[in-house]
This record gives C-alpha cells, sequence and structure tokens, in this order.
C-alpha cells in the first residue's frame, strides 16, 4: 500500500434528547491507491443527530480542499442524519508514505475521537 488512510471513530452513546447522537463514520469503496491513477476516497457518516457536522481531509496533516466534495445530511426514516465526504486526487511517486486521514466533528461526541487504520 502507498498510503495511510485513516478515518474518525466515534463515541456511540444511544441517543438522547439532551446530548444528540455521534456519527458512525466509515470508509467505503476503499481500494489500495496506485500512482498516476486518479482515485477517489469515500467516508460514509451516518445516523447522527442534530444535523450540524464538520468534516475535513487532511494529508500529512495539512488541510486538503482540492477534490473534496460533501453531500448535504440527509434525514433518514429513523430521524437520524447521513451524509457522504469524497476525496478525489492522483497520488504520485513524491506522494509515496502520505497520510490520509478524515476528522469528522460533531455536538454528541462524548470523547475524543479515534482513528483506526483502514
Amino acid at each position: 500500500m502507498l498510503y495511510l488512510v485513516t478515518g474518525i471513530s466515534t463515541c456511540t452513546d444511544p441517543m438522547s434528547v439532551e446530548t444528540g447522537t455521534p456519527p458512525n463514520v466509515m470508509f467505503i469503496d476503499w481500494e489500495p491507491l496506485r500512482v498516476n491513477e486518479e482515485c477517489t476516497l469515500h467516508l460514509c457518516i451516518k445516523d447522527f443527530c442534530p444535523e450540524d457536522v464538520s468534516v475535513t481531509w487532511t494529508k500529512d496533516g495539512e488541510i486538503v480542499h482540492a477534490g473534496v466534495f460533501n453531500t448535504p445530511p440527509s434525514l433518514n426514516i429513523n430521524g437520524l442524519y447521513s451524509m457522504f465526504s469524497f476525496l478525489k486526487f492522483t497520488p504520485n511517486t513524491d506522494d509515496q508514505g502520505s497520510k490520509f486521514r478524515c476528522r469528522v466533528v460533531h455536538s454528541a461526541q462524548k470523547e475524543r475521537a479515534t482513528e483506526p487504520q483502514v
């Protein structure tokens, strides 16, 4: 694998009126990245309330703006919100060993998030 790609995992306390529900965060459709081949990282952010959420992609600790697309949160039948975030880019040989992360911040998070390796 050319890169380390990580996402944020949040606490999963039961929903309550006072605190809301923190999102479940996971990468989907992830494949090993190849030099000079365009790829898209897909992040699913689901089952959170209230709907306000902040999503930030970084490469080696620097915020990435180019190639980022976030869908607006949509209300699910269960009364919670879900959304997706995408990072589209073409890795090159200078990027070898780079670390890509996606940080999701939500008001219902009670603990500091952890970053599992995908």
